[in-house]
């Protein structure tokens, strides 16, 4: 079985294309594709419907996946002002051809087939804005042809025109009228009928006006426009006369206005738009449009706008679209916008801010590229930003090379990269877009051939360049004029080209009746110079598609059942000459369609297509025959996989033959979709692109190998539809060395600097490959990664070595493209001792730790995975597991590296790790591993190191048997502006050896976000992704899609998802998808809904779910779910749920007690419930990581605790010299929690008993000993207190002091920082309100009762205040995470007046990012925390101000390469100063997450550096240690585990000075700087 993890880091990159990062394993072997071509290639895609919405904005319908570059498919709207407004909840399979909102509905006509996954056939109604489908259905039960062209609505039926014989069951032509109540019941009374076409409805009391192609209603004669009654469907007397067709109308008052292909009205000459009065008289509008025919019209206050093919309008130039007064029809000479290369406007409709959107089949605005959909100036007609180009994906569908080595493509696209291109464009030599112009083809081009001199252009198209030219034309080469005396018109679309070795006559294949006016069915042949028809016409049924010929031969190939009479199935040889006379001699049918012929060597012919067998002889995709009988030769043995494959390309040369389609492996060589093979069928070792879908057509020149089709990468480089790869590929020999270590030697946990170089020793000055990785490694397997720069081969990457001792460091380059692998060693040193070791044993503290992952094993035991470093008193790092009764494995103990987050196991009972880990057991394993049932690592599996993974959930396996993680994601950076996307590949591993398979592509699509695969789930034969995204493989899927073998998109289920899918789970047919959601298939469904196998929403499922679901089990007719929510269906139910699967209905008996906590694992054990979670109180026991329920009653049964280090937040000094530490924490086997006292002899005070549901972060000691608490907790002991307590010397909240603190749900108050004030103490944080009076985040409390200071009111009324520091000079100083005090801006950082609150009005140095620690020192203010820059000057993390604000030079530089932020300051006396938080750099030197610094210098003291592996989060600066017989000694606290390599969670004592001066330690590569200078004068001071 496969077996899927996904990832969580993404990295971004710059530039018009973003590369992928893949295995370096792999990429050695794969030639890259050159840097060009490297462009997008979309098509125009027509619109055609648009709907007024209340607001002032539109609706626009139409077949297009892109509108101005970001993904809307099939709808998108248009704000009141012309932007593009958000998704629409919104999925129509087929084209909407009307579109109306008519009382809080929004009706559809058309000639779709579904709406919102709901078979609807034409007609449909949704609720408006929300999208939700309605029951409306009037063609319900029709079994006929349908095209509903128009709808128009009245208070109680809707009325439709259209191309239909009945509507439901009723029978009705092309008119009907339908009522609006219930299903949508067709009027039995009402029965007009049209016989021609209808296209244009129009309502005004009392008829239906209408217009189209017809010439009779209802028997009575009508010329193109009628009405009938609107009440009961009578033709009415109104009978204009029109000479022509009317293609649309529209009412103004009286007069009826109307376009179309006429030239009079009765007997005024009104060419092709006019106005007629409700009595049929003729008005005086009388616009001169000359033209072939005007499609739509519309009315505004003032004006008249037509649109259509037109060329002049009242002898002045106009393309596509004009105005006019809407009286007399005199042209507005201002309004000019020349749509260009079309014939159609759909619909034009005036904004409110009087621009006009236009719906067209024009590639052009003014000369502009806005195909489409464009919004025009009102006043110019010119076209405005932004760009509302409507697009789809395009595609190359034909290629040629020149003699010059440049290619002309042809196809069916509008633009490549940013230029417009419409069917025609050249590549120059090196692949470059030729800028120059090119005939542009009104149309798709499917052919291409040349001679040189000459190119001849095929396809389905009317136009090209200025020229009217049907299907076949010719180009000359260099200049690209169209030659007019070429006249070869064709009657159908051409499909393939040959040039016929005679260099005389040109062969022509493809779905077409007629040639220059003669009958040739499917093939023809004509002269190159002028397109006369030779007599050679051979009878085609079916489609020819591929064409080869020698001498007095022609081979041809494609979808075809009979030539000339006789039956040939897909592939026949005729004769060249005389009338093409099939060669019965020869035979080779296929049983599918043949794609590609090519000419082999001796009497070999290649055929590539669609097929199992060829001349009766199984040839999958690939074979080669004799050209003389059509036997299938022996000599050329080759086998193209999997089955189902195709081949769509050949091009063969002496050498062998390239081989394109879509296939995985040639020969059991694994080869993605392109190959090239000897003429013994074996792959070419030196040549495997990899492009990530199906190629369809091939260019060869001697430089470069050119492909297009259908994919979106080429070896793991993003390529969109079109890729070069070099010809050739010889492999370049690499060398990388590691220079140097920075420090050369460092103290377990500290980081450095590694500094590698790549060069390529046998071509000297040969340009490195851009966006290069290396990585460095030790024997541990700590590693760093960083990437070359190409311009001069140099790297480096920042490394943490946790091990004393001689360490070797690896560097490695994986390779890239032709670039081989290489490595380099470097000695490095461990101290095994640290100056500043840990002084006192670790305390007895840890926190709750959280069970994120279970996977049921096959002998009835539990595999757990989490956030935990003990299991039931046992140490268990990350990973246990349980037995069938549910205690704890005492016998499976693996050694885990690191931490494991996720899980899956395989039907064999194997287990798959995920995770931020190194080894197992001490093998080397990176982030991911096998192990076997037993608990052992498996040693033949193992993923490359180098794998790139992102962010991603899981479980659940693929049907191949491949485990799927998710890639890393990357920014792709297109033209034009604005359509940047966000791209993640899900990648295969191999089941048996772990290696990445190079055929599995599957490419996750989001806009502004980072893609997310949260779930993936196997069942019933499919594979499902769910997740935050927009698009699989280029095709729009929100949130949820099937993948069936072999990655394949299903392409027939696709529910959209209106938001984040976490959770899914199958149940026989159906599915259930938990997550964070608003609508399914524009439905209402919040977080929680049941899907059926056909991707149809099940109607009768629909709790309501108030936040997030996580987790789902579903069991017979009953589910659970987790997640982050309080409610379902109404009912109070806090993370966890029971509920009936076929109604959604909560189990009322099924209620968890206890207090909020976070929610992980959800699983089944035989009859009882895991269920992961934070602390929690059950029953009135805590319950810390997992709790086990019965399944049926949610009663709690015993089971082993799972905890985690603890998180220290605040440390303080007791008045007896103990110590207090506070935070998330508890104390294993007693009730302390959130606080605990050590004694001054170092042992816990067990008589100090605090018990907090939450966090403590901030604490003050009281003169009389008595504690000041703020955190995020509602409880102490059993007492009720919000935020903030205080407690007697025996850790009980004191009665009467409680000043409650509130905020809205779901906020949670919280206290962070506190301030004694004299008999008062300044509380801030996240407040809300303090007894029921405003304050957000500060409020002054006397310390005697707690009571409220009503007249101190800071004004930070929203956001956070995270850190308090007294100036000594009557001010406040605030940080934290806020934007205004008392109305006055202030960023993160401000001045109060401690006795009043009042802002300090001249007080202002601003911070860009949060503030979290503040500290007046030495006369100065030092403030810490996430900015970048303060007061206008650029300090990062870490800053010095004078006390009036003013930003000094002082700068302690604090860096490193992940996240960084000072999120704590202490004064260490005079002169220095203590920074904990998350960092690598400080001070000059390296020091992870804690130094002592210069308050004059910045420089940090060399020699002091106990390196927590975590942030630090709390600091106790020098001060007698506990149980150190008056020893100085520094606390530190916070997320870390270890310290110097000891064993530590949360909490350390170190010395305040330094045992041993290490000098060398410490200041390697810092000797001629004050790091260096200081470290001698430390050495000679203890000497």
């Amino acid at each position: 079985m496969a077996h899927i993890i996904e990832g969580r880091l993404a990295r971004a990159a710059v530039g018009l294309m973003s590369l992928l990062l893949v295995p370096g394993s792999l990429r050695a072997q794969l030639p890259p594709p050159l840097p060009a071509p490297a462009m997008e290639v979309r098509e125009v895609r027509v619109v055609r419907a648009v709907a007024d919405l209340p607001d002032g904005g539109r609706l626009v319908f139409g077949d297009f996946g892109l509108i101005g570059g970001l993904p809307r498919a099939g709808v998108v709207r248009i704000a009141a002002d012309g932007g593009i407004a958000g998704n629409v909840p919104l999925n129509v399979v087929g084209l909407v051809r009307a579109a109306r909102v008519h009382d809080g509905w929004l009706y559809l006509a058309g000639s779709f087939a579904a709406v919102n996954g709901q078979p609807r056939r034409g007609l449909a109604r949704v609720a408006w804005p929300s999208g939700a489908l309605d029951g409306w259905n009037p063609n319900a039960g029709s079994t006929a042809a349908y095209d509903f062209i128009d709808i128009v609505l009245d208070a109680g039926h809707a009325y439709v025109g259209g191309e239909f014989s009945q509507v439901g069951t009723t029978p009705r032509t092309r008119l009907a009228r339908i009522g609006l109540a219930g299903t949508g019941a067709v009027d039995p009374a009402w029965s007009p009928s049209a016989n021609g076409r209808v296209l244009s409805l129009a309502l005004r009391d009392p008829g239906l006006y209408f217009a189209g192609h017809f010439t009779e209603v209802s028997g009575q004669p009508r010329s193109f426009v009628a009405m009938v009654v609107a009440a009961t469907g009578m033709p009415a007397a109104f009978a204009p006369a029109f000479n022509g067709h009317v293609t649309d109308i529209e009412f103004d008052g009286p007069l009826l206005y109307a376009v179309g292909c006429f030239t009079q009205v009765g007997a005024f000459l009104r060419p092709r738009a006019a106005a007629v009065h409700v009595d049929g008289t003729v008005a005086a509008f009388a616009p001169q449009v000359e033209g072939t025919c005007l499609t739509s019209i519309h009315l505004s206050a003032s004006h008249a706008y037509l649109g259509g093919e037109m060329v002049l309008v009242a002898g002045q130039p106009r393309s596509g679209l004009a105005r006019v007064q809407k009286a007399t029809g005199l042209l507005d000479q201002a309004f000019a916008p020349a749509l260009g290369l079309g014939r159609y406007v759909f619909f034009s409709s005036e904004l409110q801010d009087g621009s006009v959107l236009v719906g067209h089949d024009f590639l052009r605005a003014s000369g502009a590229y806005h195909p489409m959909l464009v919004r025009l100036s009102g006043s110019s007609g010119q076209p405005l930003a932004p760009s509302l180009a409507s697009e789809g994906d395009g595609s190359i569908t034909a290629m040629v090379e020149l003699p010059d080595q440049s290619i002309i493509l042809g196809g069916t696209f509008s633009r490549l990269g940013t230029v417009p291109r419409k069917g025609l464009a050249r590549l120059t030599p090196q692949g470059e877009l030729d800028p120059g112009p090119m005939p542009e083809v009104r149309g798709n081009v499917h052919a291409l051939a040349t001679d040189g001199s000459f190119v001849w252009v095929g396809g389905a198209f009317d136009r090209l360049g200025n020229f009217a030219v049907q299907g076949l034309g010719k180009l000359q080469v260099g200049t690209w004029q169209v030659q007019s005396d070429f006249n070869a018109p064709v009657a159908g679309a051409v499909e393939v080209l040959s040039l016929a070795p005679d260099g005389l006559v040109l062969t022509l294949g493809g779905g077409f009746s007629q040639v220059a006016g003669q009958p040739r069915t499917g093939l023809a042949k004509v002269h190159r110079s002028n397109g006369t028809p030779l007599p050679w016409a051979p009878q085609v049924s079916g489609s020819p598609r591929a064409l080869a010929e020698e001498g007095g031969a022609v081979y041809v190939g494609g979808s075809f059942s009979a030539v000339n009479g006789t039956p040939r199935s897909n592939l026949a040889r005729l004769d060249a000459g005389g009338l093409g006379n099939l060669v019965h001699g020869f035979v080779a049918d296929t049983d599918g369609p043949v794609n590609s012929l090519r000419l082999g060597p001796g009497d070999g012919l290649y055929v590539g297509g669609s097929f199992a067998n060829v001349a009766g002889q199984p040839n999958r995709a690939l074979a080669r025959v004799l050209r003389s009988s059509g036997q299938v030769d022996p000599s050329f043995a080759v086998t193209v996989a999997p089955a189902g494959a195709s081949v769509h390309a050949l091009i063969a040369d002496a050498a062998g033959v390239l081989v394109a389609g879509s296939f995985t492996s040639v020969s059991g060589t694994p080869r993605a979709n392109i190959a090239r093979l000897d003429h013994l069928g074996q792959p070419d070792p030196s040549y495997s692109a990899q492009p990530n879908g199906m190629v369809t057509r091939l260019a060869v020149t001697p430089a470069r190998i050119l492909m297009a089709g259908f994919f979106t990468g080429v070896s793991n480089q993003l390529r969109f539809r079109l890729a070069a790869t070099a010809t050739q590929a010889s492999p370049v020999a690499t060398s990388l060395q590691v220079l140097a270590r920075t420090p050369s030697s460092t103290v377990p946990y500290q980081w450095s600097r590694v500094d590698v170089v790549l060069t390529t020793p046998d071509h000297p000055g040969l340009a490195l490959p851009a966006g290069a990785l290396f990585e460095v490694s030790d024997d541990q397997g700590n590693y760093c990664q960083g990437s070359i720069n190409p311009g001069n081969g140099q790297g480096s990457c920042e490394l943490l070595l946790t091990d004393p001792g001689p360490r070797v460091l690896t560097g490695r380059f994986p390779g890239r493209g032709l670039y081989l692998p290489s490595s380099g060693t470097l000695a490095a040193l461990v101290e095994p001792a640290t100056a500043t070791p840990p002084l006192a044993p670790a305390l007895p503290l840890r926190s709750s730790g959280l069970v994120f992952y279970g996977q049921p094993m096959n002998d009835g035991g539990v595999m757990l995975s989490g956030s935990f470093i003990e299991a039931g008193g046992l140490s268990r790092n990350s990973l246990a597991r349980l037995t069938p009764g549910g205690a704890l494995d005492t016998t499976f103990a693996p050694q885990v590296r690191g931490t494991v987050t996720l899980l899956a196991r395989d039907d064999a009972g194997n287990l798959y790790l995920r995770g931020n880990f190194t080894a197992i057991d001490g093998v080397l394993r990176r982030h991911l591993a096998r192990l076997r049932p037993d608990g052992s690592l498996d040693p033949d599996w193992r993923a490359p190191d180098d794998l790139c993974l992102g962010g991603t959930m899981f479980h659940d396996a693929d049907q191949q048997g491949g485990l799927l993680v998710q890639g890393c994601a990357e920014l792709v950076q297109v033209a034009p502006p604005g359509t940047n996307y966000w791209r993640a590949p899900v990648l295969r591993l191999d089941p048996v050896t772990g290696a990445l398979d190079p055929g599995f592509q599957v490419m996750l699509r989001n806009d502004a976000n980072l893609p997310q695969l949260r779930r993936v789930h196997r069942h019933g034969g499919h594979v499902y992704l769910a997740g935050n995204f927009l698009a699989v493989n280029g095709t729009p899927r929100q949130g949820l899609a099937r993948l069936g073998p072999g990655g394949m998109l299903d392409p027939a289920w696709a529910p959209a998802v209106q938001g984040t899918v976490w959770a899914v789970r199958g149940a026989g047919s159906d599915l259930f998808i938990g997550g964070e959601f608003s609508h399914v298939d524009g439905q209402p469904r919040q977080n929680l809904a049941r899907i059926d196998g056909n991707g149809v929403l099940v109607p009768g499922f629909q709790p309501s779910v108030d936040r997030s679901v996580e987790r789902i089990v579903v069991v017979g007719d009953t589910l659970y779910i987790a997640g982050n929510f309080s409610e379902v269906a109404g009912l109070s139910r806090r993370h966890l749920a029971r509920l009936d699967a076929a109604t959604g209905v909560p189990d009322a008996a099924f209620v968890l007690d206890g207090e909020n906590a976070a929610s992980g694992a959800l699983l089944l054990q035989g009859g009882t419930l895991l269920y992961g979670t934070g602390q929690r109180r059950i029953g009135g026991v805590d319950r810390f990581g997992l709790v086990r329920l019965d399944a049926g009653t949610a009663q709690a049964l015993p089971g082993p605790d799972f905890l985690a280090p603890p998180r220290i937040h605040v440390l303080a000094r007791d008045i007896d010299g103990g110590l207090l530490v506070g935070g998330g924490l508890m104390v294993p086997g007693t009730s302390h929690r959130g606080l605990v006292r050590i004694r001054p002899d170092g042992l816990l005070d067990s008589g100090f008993l605090v018990e907090v549901d939450a966090f403590v972060y901030a604490l003050v000691v009281l003169s009389g000993g008595d504690l000041l608490v703020g955190g995020n907790f509602t409880r102490v002991g059993s007492q009720p207190r919000t935020g903030i307590a205080r407690l007697d010397r025996t850790g009980a909240a004191r009665p009467g002091w409680d000043i409650a603190l509130d905020m809205p749900p779901p906020a949670r108050p919280g206290v962070y920082a506190l301030h004694l004030d004299g008999d008062h103490a300044i509380v801030a944080g996240q407040l809300g309100t303090a007894d029921g009076v405003a304050r957000g985040a500060l409020a002054r409390v006397a310390l005697a009762d707690g009571a409220l200071d009503p007249a101190w009111h800071a004004g930070i009324d929203t956001g956070q205040v995270l850190a308090l520091a007294a100036d000594g000079a009557g001010g406040l100083l605030v940080g934290g995470n806020f934007t205004q005090v008392a109305g006055q801006p202030r960023q993160n950082l401000a001045r109060l007046d401690l006795a009043t609150a009042a802002l300090d009005a001249a007080w202002s140095a601003n911070a860009n990012s949060l503030v979290r620690s503040l500290l007046v020192h030495d006369g100065a203010l030092f403030v810490g925390g996430n900015f970048g820059s303060i007061g206008g000057v650029s300090r990062d993390y870490l800053a010095r101000l004078t006390t009036a604000g003013t930003v000094t030079a002082w700068d302690a530089q604090v860096g490193g390469s992940s996240f960084r932020v000072v999120h704590v300051l202490a004064a260490d006396g005079p002169g220095r100063l203590l920074a904990g938080g998350q960092f690598r750099r400080i001070g000059g030197g390296w020091f992870s997450n804690v130094a002592r610094l210069d308050t004059t210098s910045a420089q940090a003291a060399p020699a002091w550096n106990p390196s927590p592996d975590g942030p630090v989060l709390a600091l106790l600066p020098a001060s007698p240690a506990p149980d150190r017989n008056g020893e100085e000694a520094v606390v530190l606290g916070g997320e870390f585990h270890y310290v110097g390599g000891v064993e530590r969670p949360g909490v350390v004592v170190v010395p305040a000075e330094p045992l041993v001066p290490l000098d060398a330690i410490f200041c390697s590569g810092f000797e001629a700087g004050p790091c260096g200078q200081a470290a001698a004068a430390l050495s000679e001071m203890v000497r």
